[in-house]
């Protein structure tokens, strides 16, 4: 597992500069359908003239950075949300003149770079992001998962380059603009330390837990155990809130007030034993290569005792190229499921990350009614065009994600908008049981909901077509009536 470093220090002249990251620390409030964030970030420069440093950081999944705050020993700077062209031209104009100056930009994939031009040597500067974040959402719970690191991702025109200290650097093609991408280690132990104190905002919760940290908690509040930790991992909670449905409702507007709403699968149906045809498709590339492939083969292997003769089955890896198991899917006998396991045990991870062409290549194998169970660590760039690709073919994408850094931005986005669900598993999980939780609903939903509305307002998105166990459906919308769903044919109200 690679860590990055978050800064990129640009300087016309050959004086060696040193940049000192001192601490990235993660503050804010945790609530049933998302987060609200402030993520701080402190570091120092040497040198003897001002200098320009870009701040580099991934965006959690479902955010959006509402706003930033740049703090130095010269004063604060206060974001203020531009135009792109109007933006890009106050900072120029602001560095020209001498003047402490800032910018942030979104780029594809989540990618932020943060500007801040001026910096006086030997000055202490102070990141400080607000970021709206979303949650993986369970029938009993949610779990968050915030990015302390940021890893290499694949890119065939991507160019990689490994210096003499051991530092890599990758230089993305000319479609992402003028982005920077932090260098990457290969270990963690010399960089700033991180941290966390987190507030569940929340009338009840049940318990708390963590698979890649230890946690203290007290009370609402969550926090890391010990004084500090390396940036070589994501951040994952798993809070665990009940089966009940959920209704949250925000400030009034033209007298309606703004709703989420989490409904369990439960109050929808339960699971039936309905035959179903599923396409494995399995990442081998290099970034899996160790533990990563190792439980991805396990998950798999876990999955195919579920299934009966009545299913059909299939098999494609994936790096560079494909390969398939069979031409077509076939029946899921104890003979082909017997036969596909050894195929699964002689897998190696290697190559690049095809992931787009794999999907194409799946869907082609798959008829009317298949469905696509995805299994990857999800680290590519490009990820909108994949996401595009993948729901204009009209083939539900399940999604199971492996590995210690975020990746779940993109792999929620392609569960969601193909009518698939995701889950994201960490190393030092048994992935078996939660593959098999996730592939027992695979092709049997246990409700469609056909209409969402409130008696006096409308839902505004987030209605899924297809509810599958396990997942609940989350609702966003205004009103101040009931919520109404018709499912199935049949009218249900909250």
């Amino acid at each position: 597992m690679s860590a990055t470093i978050p800064f990129t220090i640009k300087s016309g002249g050959m004086e060696e500069v040193r940049l000192a990251m001192q601490s990235l620390w993660l503050t804010g409030r945790l609530m049933a359908a998302g987060a609200r964030l402030w993520v701080r970030h402190e570091f120092a420069v040497s040198g003897s003239k001002p200098l320009e440093v870009v701040y580099s950081c991934v965006l959690p999944r479902d955010a959006a950075l509402r706003r930033f705050r740049v703090v130095t020993s010269s004063g604060t700077i206060e974001s203020e949300l531009k135009p792109v062209s109007d933006a890009v031209t106050d900072y120029e104009e602001g560095i020209a003149a001498g003047a402490l100056s800032t910018l942030a930009r979104v780029y594809k994939d989540g990618l932020v770079n943060l500007n801040c031009g001026n910096i006086r040597p030997g000055e202490t500067v102070s990141v400080l992001l607000e970021v709206l974040a979303g949650v993986e959402l369970h029938d009993d719970g949610f779990r968050f998962r915030f990015p302390f690191t940021l890893a290499p991702s694949y890119h065939p025109q991507a160019r990689l380059a490994l210096r003499e200290d051991g530092i890599g650097e990758i230089e993305l093609p000319a479609s992402f603009d003028d982005v920077l991408l932090p260098p990457w280690v290969a270990c963690a132990e010399g960089l700033h330390r991180v941290g966390f104190e987190l507030t569940l905002e929340m009338e009840t919760f049940h318990g708390i837990a963590s698979p890649s940290h230890s946690i203290s908690s007290r009370g609402n509040r969550v926090a890391l155990a010990v004084s500090g930790d390396v940036p070589d991992r994501d951040l994952v909670l798993d809070v665990e809130t009940g089966r009940k449905p959920f209704l949250v409702t925000g400030p009034a507007e033209d007298g309606k007030k703004h709703f989420a709403g989490i409904l369990p699968s439960a109050q929808f149906g339960e699971i039936t034993e309905t035959p179903r045809s599923v396409l494995v498709v399995l990442d081998r590339s290099g970034s899996m290569e160790g533990d990563p492939i190792q439980q991805a083969v396990a998950a798999i292997k876990a999955c195919l005792a579920l299934l009966t003769a009545d299913d059909q089955i299939g098999l494609i890896t994936f790096s560079d190229g494909c390969t398939r198991w069979k031409k077509s899917l076939v029946p899921a006998t104890k003979v082909n499921r017997n036969d596909m396991a050894w195929r699964l045990g002689e897998v190696r991870a290697s190559g690049g990350t095809e992931l787009g062409p794999a999907l194409a290549e799946a869907t082609k194998i798959l008829g009317p009614g298949g469905e696509i169970f995805l299994v990857t660590d999800g680290q590519v760039f490009e990820t909108a065009e994949i996401v595009t690709m993948a729901a204009a073919r009209g083939i539900r994408v399940h999604v199971l994600g492996i590995g210690s850094a975020s990746q779940d931005r993109f792999l929620a986005q392609l569960a969601r908008q193909t009518g698939g669900v995701s889950r994201f598993l960490t190393p030092k999980e048994r992935v078996d049981e939660g593959a098999a939780e996730l592939f027992a609903a695979i092709g049997r939903p246990v409700a469609r909901i056909e209409e969402a509305e409130t008696d006096d307002g409308r839902v505004l998105c987030g209605v899924p077509t297809a509810i599958f166990s396990g997942t609940p459906a989350h609702l966003l919308g205004t009103g101040s009536g009931a919520l109404r769903l018709k499912v199935d044919g049949a009218w249900l109200v909250w």
